[in-house]
């Protein structure tokens, strides 16, 4: 009985001797195959497990030690993994206070040099402002020289003349009629304030002015439109468009008298040569004209001077 108890005691031995050796292998299989097979190079790796190092070398021997958990995240077990980085300039606080206002500059609307130069020149400039002078129109055969002068050139001013070439009109005006719209001719031919001719070496001049002059409503010694027929009247002679464009601009008071006596009056021969327009021919009374033209921008310039010309003239 005692030998019967003692063969089952030794077969349960080593049933559960067999039992915990087949645990072993199978712990040990377990092991190996979630840690890692090793490449042939490599002799050996450490693989960390909460509490356990596992070393497994290069003939497949394993040896583990526990390890207290504090130790177990050491960075020597993960070392750090750290990628390069642009390092940032040191900033002054000048350089920030230079950064804030450069930012600063930017969301202001931008002013442009050439808008704030425009808008100065239109602040500037200021039109001329001349004496208040009658009209054309307030003209009757009983006004001044004076007040014709003023007139006269008042208008030519409004219609977009310089003072020098409104006086230079004037200047060949006073010259031809006196400034008088009834001056006849003593030799006969030429009428009103510039002597326009009615014979066919002038192109019948006069006979365009006359027709110019009851299309609108004008007696034919009307001072209003006379000295409107010059500017609008079909025939100019020989001042083209673009000639008179060149008078309206001139400031001297010369050159606007020569242009004027040679392309609108034509008063070819006398002694006087030109300079500007047609240089070196000669044509009736330029230093007469000239004197005239300086003597009527005088008065209109000054509302209390009073004329002292030698008018009339009436040169053809």
């Amino acid at each position: 009985m005692k030998r019967c108890v003692v063969h089952a005691l030794q077969r349960m031995l080593s049933i559960l001797w067999m039992v915990l050796l087949i645990a072993s292998v199978i712990i040990d299989g377990v092991a190996i195959t979630m840690f890692v097979v090793l490449p042939a190079e490599a002799e050996s790796v450490d693989r960390v497990v909460p509490g356990i190092i596992v070393t497994i070398d290069g003939s497949g021997e394993s040896q583990t030690e526990t390890e207290d958990d504090d130790d177990a995240n050491t960075d020597e077990t993960y070392p750090a993994v750290e990628f390069p980085q642009k390092p940032h300039p040191t900033v002054t606080e000048d350089e920030t206070v230079a950064e804030t206002v450069v930012a600063d500059e930017a969301a202001k609307p931008e002013v442009t040099e050439t808008a704030e130069t425009s808008e100065t020149a239109e602040t500037v400039e200021v039109a001329t402002v001349y004496p208040t002078y009658p009209t054309l129109e307030e003209i009757t055969p009983g006004s001044s020289t004076e007040a014709r002068i003023r007139a006269l050139m008042g208008y030519f001013i409004n219609e977009g003349f310089t003072p020098e070439s409104a006086a230079g009109i004037a200047g060949n005006i006073a010259c031809e009629s006196g400034y008088d719209p009834s001056a006849v001719n003593t030799g006969g031919g030429y009428y009103g304030l510039c002597q326009w001719n009615t014979s066919s070496v002038g192109g019948y001049w006069w006979y365009s002015i006359s027709e110019y002059l009851s299309t609108n409503g004008y007696l034919w010694n009307s001072f209003a439109g006379q000295i409107k027929a010059i500017l609008y009247c079909e025939n100019r002679g020989m001042l083209s468009d673009r000639l008179l464009e060149e008078l309206k601009d001139i400031k001297n008071i010369d050159r606007a008298v020569e242009l004027f006596t040679v392309y609108y009056e034509g008063a070819v021969g006398g002694s006087s040569i030109t300079r500007w327009y047609r240089p070196g021919n000669y044509y009736q009374g330029l230093e007469d004209r000239t004197a005239e033209a300086y003597e009527a921008f005088r008065v209109f310039m000054d509302p209390e001077a009073t004329y002292s010309g030698n008018k009339p003239y009436y040169i053809i």
